[in-house]
């Protein structure tokens, strides 16, 4: 293979959000560069990242970080192809998602030239796309919940034609799920070129749970339920105040957690509808059981929040496609109930490593969590299952894949 032979090592460009920033592919982005970096197969590995105020590099052995990119900004578009044109990797790997590099014009404009950069300046490109669906997916409720504006009809022919140009220009796509595969190589790229790559799942610090609620104000005796992550219309959380109030009705020692801030493009949607859920849970009667902090969970508080809870719900009205909440839950072993939406509809065997609801209904929502309070034999079982598939998705396990992709050099396809 030519471009391999080039250097003694593949030059490995990455770009993509890198943390501290979070969003953007950051969390699956350093995890999977870890193993890239421990596998010593690769020489220099580059991130183009985003940046707060001027660009910099940063140097940690052969992982450079250079953050050059602002969200919707055309220069940092230009200083990325620039950096491009300097480097010029044997393989870009590049992270699409519908918002990562700002709205959804302007991430599909920073998406192609990209990839349309790296293919001019001889790189093997490997774009992973999360999530993959088709245009009917963006229904007006879709819009409205993402602060999208236009006609829908001009969204959905956007996202085919930035769909398939990412296809093209790419040598291979790694999608989260066979669905997502699917969806690509049928719909969109009509030439095989998806490649399936799970994400993985962290074995999780975890606290005693009793101390662990001590520390959040909960006594050892109250079950408690949460809902975590950004708090925005699309997670449906009134559909689970709803079921909490119709469980409280039988089971006084429950309480809800909803713990998670704002989504930052969304913040003055995501203000109004806080404010909603408030008034709701005070119209039900379950404000004084309710905690709904609208704040940011840091790191380092994670670990007393996830082991505190006895149930995570997730009641969502859509997923497309992986949800990094589930994958902490797993790696905490917390038994979930999720929606029927698309991802948990094909992740979640009910019973076995889960529990679905079907979308928007509060009442079998209070059902499936009054059953999983009633059945201790079944949480216990949801609860062992949990916590062999975290032992079986690790990230070093992902990252190999990866890298065999990579060292590959996708070869094996064929160039649009």
């Amino acid at each position: 293979m030519k471009f391999l032979a080039r250097r003694k090592k593949i030059v490995v460009c990455e770009i993509s959000g890198y943390p501290p920033d979070r969003g953007s592919g950051s969390e699956t982005c350093v995890r999977i560069l870890r193993v890239l970096q421990a596998g010593g197969l690769f020489g220099d590995i580059h991130v183009l990242a985003q940046c707060e105020n001027s660009p910099k590099t940063i140097t940690d052995g052969r992982l450079i970080v250079h953050r050059i990119w602002r969200k919707g900004s055309l220069r940092s578009l230009a200083r990325v192809v620039k950096e491009l044109a300097t480097l010029r990797p044997d393989i870009v790997s590049f992270r699409h998602g519908y918002f990562f590099f700002g709205g959804a014009f302007f991430t599909a404009l920073f998406t192609i030239v990209c990839l349309g950069a790296a293919r001019v300046f001889g790189s093997k490109v490997c774009t992973t796309m999360a999530p993959v669906f088709l245009p009917d997916a963006i229904t007006e409720r879709f819009m409205r919940n993402r602060a999208l504006k236009g006609p829908m009809k001009l969204q959905r022919v956007g996202l085919v034609v930035t769909t398939r140009l990412i296809a093209l220009l790419s040598h291979r796509v790694i999608t989260v799920t066979k669905e997502e595969a699917v969806i690509l190589d049928q719909y969109y790229a009509r030439v095989p070129k998806a490649c399936v790559i799970g994400e993985g799942m962290d074995e999780s610090p975890v606290i005693d749970r009793i101390a662990a609620k001590r520390s959040l104000g909960y006594s050892d005796r109250e079950k408690l339920f949460m809902y975590f992550g950004f708090i925005e219309p699309n997670k449906n959380i009134e559909t689970l105040l709803k079921a909490m109030a119709k469980v409280r009705t039988t089971r006084a020692n429950c309480k809800l957690m909803i713990a998670g801030g704002l989504t930052p493009r969304l913040e003055e949607t995501g203000r109004a509808y806080l404010q909603q859920l408030r008034d709701i849970a005070q119209q039900l009667s379950i404000g004084k059981d309710t905690c709904i902090s609208g704040r940011y969970v840091s790191e380092d508080s994670l670990p007393a929040y996830f082991s505190a809870c006895d149930i995570l719900v997730l009641p969502y009205l859509q997923q497309l496609s992986f949800s990094g909440v589930y994958r902490r839950a797993v790696g905490y072993s917390k038994v979930v109930i999720a929606s029927d939406a698309e991802f948990f509809r094909h992740e979640i065997k009910p019973g076995v490593n889960g529990i679905l609801f079907r979308a928007g209904d509060s009442h079998d929502l209070a059902a499936k969590m009054i059953q999983l309070l009633d059945d201790e034999a079944l949480y216990a079982r949801i609860e062992y299952n949990v916590r062999e598939m975290a032992r079986s998705l690790s990230w070093e396990q992902v990252g190999k894949q990866v890298q065999d992709l990579f060292h590959a050099g996708v070869h094996h396809v064929t160039s649009p």
